[in-house]
């Protein structure tokens, strides 16, 4: 294994092998067991019939389809360095990346899948981690637009899903107008590295880190890309809701929560789910987010919930969580292997 491997592995897993590693762990474990024992839900009970099956087959099918979606769209981001799409290699590192977020906690995959796109496609490591936070810079601010949509489709109950979803769009918000207020004053800009950089290395990897981002973001602008880019988000939204409306049905939840609401509002609680401490996979903090997303819809349509509902709710949360791992796992097991020289090799 390559030193420069082992350096980032030993930057993203062994530093964050600590107290935050060991409360993801706790809190994954602490809501599987709530959802479970709140829903009444036990491992018995998860079965899926035929037709359920060929549900959640189809869920796994559009999720693998919007993992390619994705990587088309993350080519975008590098029109920069050259005009020819076909030299930017991107799925094998999505692909990657999602394999060890189902092994690592805290979705450090996301640092694995930086580190194979900078070996796969020979550019500096802060680079391409750069790429991978101009997308969530986007996607963020996309967050805000549904947020905005979710509360104009239903009346905003007392919950705190729905308050997470509102205070996540307004710190975005509020992260936007910051970062647009400091790329147009060099002055403060200035002021603020100066005091960044006295952290010595970790201020001079943040400074290229913040570099590199404007610059991709920048190189959107200038190639004309941002409608581009913004159609693919829509499709990838798009894909998702109907990933999570197959898997209403798979778990047997009926109409009225089984609807294209209930999907949407699912997608936006699963980027809320993403920042919650965790074991790899979040496993539990899946679980227990959609079973509570599935409450709000049933309180938004004025119904109760009985034990059966409960139960369908808590199998969605069973069923979301493995049409995510198991596509992953599998995928991610084939690509490592093909690229294990990118990935374990200098």
């Amino acid at each position: 294994m390559g030193q420069k491997f082992y350096d980032v592995v030993r930057k993203f897993v062994v530093k964050n092998a600590d107290f935050k590693a060991f409360l993801g762990l706790f809190i994954s474990i602490f809501l599987l067991w709530l959802t479970f024992h709140n829903s009444g839900l036990t491992i018995s009970n998860v079965r899926l019939d035929r037709e359920q099956v060929y549900y959640f087959t189809a869920s796994i099918g559009v999720f693998i389809v919007s993992v390619w979606v994705s990587s088309i769209r993350a080519k975008l981001v590098w029109l920069d360095r050259t005009k020819n799409l076909e030299d930017v290699h991107t799925l094998s590192s999505l692909i990657v990346g999602g394999f060890y977020n189902c092994l690592l906690p805290g979705n450090l995959g996301e640092g694995m899948r930086a580190w194979h796109f900078s070996r796969k496609n020979k550019v500096p490591f802060s680079r391409s981690l750069a790429a991978i936070l101009a997308e969530k810079w986007l996607d963020a601010q996309m967050f805000v637009l549904c947020a905005i949509v979710l509360y104009l489709l239903k009346p905003f109950i007392s919950h705190f899903i729905l308050y997470s979803i509102f205070l996540t769009a307004s710190i975005v918000v509020i992260l936007f107008i910051i970062y647009n207020l400091i790329r147009r004053s060099r002055v403060a800009e200035k002021k603020i590295w100066h005091l960044i950089f006295r952290f010595q290395k970790t201020g001079r990897f943040l400074y290229r880190l913040y570099s590199h981002t404007g610059a991709h973001l920048q190189g959107l602008k200038a190639n004309e890309q941002i409608a581009r880019y913004l159609l693919f988000c829509f499709v990838i939204l798009f894909l998702n809701i109907s990933q999570f409306f197959l898997l209403l049905k798979a778990a047997g939840v009926v109409a009225p929560v089984c609807s294209f609401y209930t999907a949407f509002l699912a997608a936006l609680s699963m980027m809320i789910i993403a920042f919650v401490p965790s074991a790899p996979s979040n496993i539990g903090v899946i679980h227990y987010g959609l079973y509570s997303t599935l409450i709000i819809a049933s309180r938004q349509y004025g119904l109760m919930p009985d034990s059966v509902n409960l139960q369908g709710f808590a199998l969605f949360g069973v069923c979301v969580h493995l049409s995510y791992v198991v596509p992953d796992v599998l995928l991610g097991v084939i690509f490592v292997v093909k690229e294990r020289r990118v990935v374990f090799y200098s």
